[in-house]
């Protein structure tokens, strides 16, 4: 476990490379289904399933669903957006220390200590946490329990425990562009939740490592293998708003600190994973 989390500390090497976005985004092919799994296919044979790296719920999982009917309701849509302003309305310091640059993200992190504005805000997103675990449960289950499982004990009530979820950490990326990165303090094999908000035209998730794009309208949830996939937001005409849940691999390594354990073995880890701590 200390040799995973230490391995790679750095950004991919196109974060470098002035302009880049702009140039690969052109060559991604896009895939603007509303519902899309992709699954890493190398090393399994044609009647296994490969690992799940991206998983897009655009709309309503039902048969035939319409574009109005996005995973995330409207009214709830509309509910989180006044939690988000308002939030943001309780500290002047929130709005003040956004720096625009070029990242590898330029993102808000709610980590307010234990202050009633942070918990009113937890309250108010409740609903999406509640709805991005029940449906991250019913895609990778074994990889819910997992986590689940691992979470440490903390002096926070069980409501409280209960607005945070699986996912210990909140941010916010406020109609901001970025660069292709990987979020490497995230889970190794962990995924992130993300939530599009906003109203915008394009704004593609760019996935360069795999040669796709994937359309995200307002109302749609991503999870995302943060760590492992390198990814950028592409441009975007309009307000462009995501609200994004994650654990750091901090998380678990005061898990196995505790209890000797380690909650993903390398020999969990995917072939491609896994060649990449044996080189």
């Amino acid at each position: 476990m200390e040799a995973m989390v230490a391995s790679r500390k750095t950004q991919p090497p196109e974060i470098k490379v002035v302009g880049y976005e702009k140039q690969n985004e052109e060559t991604l092919r896009l895939i603007d289904d509303f519902n899309v799994i992709i699954r890493d296919n190398s090393g399994v044979d044609d009647l296994v399933d490969g690992e799940i790296l991206t998983i897009k719920i655009g709309t309503l999982m039902k048969e035939n669903p319409s574009e109005e009917e996005t995973a995330v309701s409207a009214s709830l849509l509309e509910s989180l957006k006044t939690a988000l302003f308002h939030y943001l309305a309780t500290d002047s310091l929130i709005v003040q220390n956004i720096e625009s640059n070029r990242g590898p993200r330029v993102l808000w992190e709610t980590m307010r200590g234990k202050s009633t504005d942070l918990k009113n805000y937890l309250r108010s997103i409740y609903p999406l946490t509640k709805l991005t675990e029940h449906l991250f449960k019913a895609l990778p289950p074994d990889f819910f329990e997992k986590v689940h499982n691992s979470l440490p004990i903390t002096y926070l009530t069980q409501e409280e425990k209960d607005w945070f979820g699986i996912q210990t950490s909140r941010g916010t990326v406020l109609s901001t562009f970025t660069n292709a990165h990987v979020d490497i303090n995230d889970i190794p094999l962990g995924f992130c939740a993300i939530t599009l908000l906003g109203e915008f035209t394009d704004g593609h998730l760019c996935l360069p490592s795999l040669g796709v794009k994937l359309t995200l309208q307002p109302g749609c949830i991503l999870f995302l293998r943060s760590y492992l996939l390198p990814h950028y937001v592409g441009k975007w005409t309009g307000n462009r708003f995501s609200i994004v849940q994650y654990t750091h691999q901090s998380i678990f390594d005061y898990f196995t600190e505790q209890t000797g354990e380690a909650v993903f073995p390398m020999a969990d880890m995917p072939p491609w994973y896994q060649e990449r701590y044996n080189n």
